[in-house]
């Protein structure tokens, strides 16, 4: 499957489509999970102590890989001026 990638000088972000609209989400193969930015949803169960959801709609170029459990983590500012909404780890990448 070939998808569109942005590259920056600190990330890679691809763009996905869920049940909140298109996110702007980076490439993360240090984290272990996906993350959204927690402001995008209040709505959540806990896992591990932590907030999540599960997105039904995760669709990159047409192909929904979906449902996708993410967990949801206030994000530091400087990932909130770049306008990213999340992190793509290794949970979906593998």
């Amino acid at each position: 499957m070939k998808v569109p990638i942005e590259i920056t000088p600190k990330s890679i972000l691809l763009n996905v489509e869920t049940e909140y609209g298109k996110l702007r989400m980076i490439i993360d193969t240090g984290a272990t999970y996906t993350a959204l930015r927690s402001s995008l949803t209040s709505a959540h169960m806990t896992k591990h102590g932590y907030p999540y959801t599960t997105l039904s709609d995760f669709i990159l170029e047409g192909t929904n890989f979906g449902p996708t459990d993410t967990y949801l983590l206030d994000f530091p500012e400087e990932i909130n001026a770049a306008r990213i909404d999340g992190a793509i780890g290794m949970s979906f990448l593998r």
